[in-house]
């Protein structure tokens, strides 16, 4: 049962405290930064971050799931986990590199506007590419041995809170934010290569790492990646559209409202990061009870987040006072509109990262998410328009309900629910 699974529990616990700290964080450093560094600067590392971290998705590949599951399987086999482990750390770093590039074009080549005015702040996001292409957390997934990776996060953003603290006093240190993110970042993602290399004794061997592994180990995740970058169509690039599109004030009130409601979404992130090496290793074997424990978890989620929902509602006036030291009607009006997002994303999590791709519905996942995500661009465009900034909102909110929706047809469709 996955109540009696001792793993299951522990590791629940640590990425409880993992998201506690998620939300604290923000509380104390946001605020500090909106008041010290304006709005418009805010908007504008925000908008840097908000790219930095598509070029990281790139850099993950869907690793996070797909080297997970693999190593859940093969927790005691020492030589398969060595294996897997330098042949995920060999694709990221040409992943990398291949981000890098990107980068360099959109600074120096193509020389897009809102990219080339800040061209230093770009580069000072760049050392957290590297810490990302080294930061093995599928690695500690797949052992179930999240307290190491709850230690190192809130260490080094601690870390980084306190240097922001202590060095950016004036708004026109906006670009040093990012210089400290990355180097954060970096320390980070160095720090827990080498401590996970000893702690799961890790051996080096040149055939992980050749040509014919890295290609398979690519291939294997392909579907997932590709899932991973058309969601990012209705996630992150709606954030990116809009720090090109409109003012760096606009963008900061929105990636505001954007980052407040993903926090929200990440709330019951620890159940599902918690229980998918479980559901990778019992779902074939034992698939009836396990999807009656999924609709269980579906039940629980849509209770605790309606219920947090109705209670944010009415606290929305002082949260947005509390981050902007106003009452920001235009952010209010952003944060209702997203407000049941956090709903549709957590059942459509259950739905399709634990139960489609688990039960090899790869494809259909596939489709889902590539079809919500062309339709996402059409209606970003037509309803930006339309709305202006509230129009974009309203185009990811009805993108993540349909995504929930479609899923659930399928494996209804498919007999599995």
């Amino acid at each position: 049962m996955l109540l009696k699974d001792k793993n299951v529990i522990t590791n629940f616990i640590y990425l409880c405290i993992l998201q506690i700290s998620n939300y604290v964080i923000p509380f104390l450093i946001d605020p500090y930064l909106i008041r010290t560094l304006t709005i418009e600067n805010y908007g504008k590392i925000s908008f840097g971050l908000v790219f930095i971290m598509y070029l990281v998705m790139i850099i993950e590949y869907g690793f996070n799931l797909s080297a997970t599951r693999e190593i859940s399987i093969y927790q005691n086999n020492n030589k398969k986990i060595s294996e897997i482990f330098f042949s995920v750390i060999s694709a990221k770093f040409i992943l990398m590199i291949f981000t890098i590039l990107i980068l360099f074009l959109i600074l120096y080549v193509f020389k897009l506007a809102k990219f080339s005015q800040e061209k230093k702040m770009f580069i000072y996001y760049t050392p957290m590419l590297l810490g990302y292409t080294f930061f093995p957390v599928w690695l500690f997934q797949g052992m179930e041995k999240m307290k190491y990776i709850t230690y190192y996060n809130i260490g080094i953003k601690l870390f980084s809170c306190l240097c922001i603290f202590l060095i950016v006093k004036r708004d026109v240190q906006y670009e040093i934010v990012a210089l400290i993110r990355g180097l954060s970042f970096l320390i980070m993602g160095l720090l827990s290569f080498f401590i996970s290399i000893k702690k799961f004794r890790i051996k080096f061997s040149f055939y992980s790492i050749s040509f014919y592994k890295v290609i398979k180990r690519l291939n294997q995740g392909k579907y997932i990646f590709f899932s991973t970058v058309v969601v990012s169509f209705y996630r992150m690039v709606p954030a990116i559209y809009v720090g090109i599109k409109f003012s760096y004030v606009e963008a900061g009130y929105y990636i505001l409202a954007d980052k407040l409601i993903r926090t929200g979404c990440n709330l019951l992130e620890p159940i599902k990061q918690a229980i998918y090496p479980y559901f990778s290793k019992n779902l074939m074997n034992n698939r009836d009870n396990v999807i009656e424990e999924a609709k269980y978890i579906i039940k629980i989620f849509a209770l605790l987040i309606a219920i947090g929902s109705i209670i944010i509602w009415f606290l929305i006036p002082t949260i947005i006072k509390i981050f902007t030291g106003n009452i920001n009607l235009e952010t209010q009006k952003l944060l209702r509109i997203f407000l049941f997002i956090p709903l549709f994303t957590s059942i459509a999590g259950v739905l399709g990262t634990q139960l489609m791709l688990n039960l090899n519905l790869q494809k259909e996942f596939f489709f889902i998410l590539v079809f919500s995500g062309i339709l996402s661009i059409i209606l970003l465009i037509a309803f930006s328009f339309l709305f202006s900034i509230n129009g974009v909102a309203i185009t990811v909110t009805f993108i993540e309900f349909l995504v929930m929706v479609l899923m659930y047809v399928v494996l209804k469709k498919k007999e599995f629910l």
